[in-house]
């Protein structure tokens, strides 16, 4: 996981059996931010990622 002021970026791997064999990348960019916020945007890309990695999206048909 990697985040600056505008932009964020976290991985999912996906390891073994019965699993797509391609992680998955999460980005997330703040295109014309009114401040600029690197704790938010650390919150965001943890939260975002914990969230989705709950949808198990390494699971074939996800």
């Amino acid at each position: 996981m990697a985040y600056i002021d505008r932009a964020a970026v976290s991985l999912i791997k996906c390891r073994g059996t019965g699993v797509n064999t391609e992680d998955v990348s999460i980005f997330i960019q703040v295109l014309k931010p009114g401040r600029t916020d690197q704790d938010a945007l650390r919150r965001l890309i943890v939260a975002y990622t914990a969230g989705y990695k709950k949808q198990q999206p390494c699971r074939p048909g996800s």
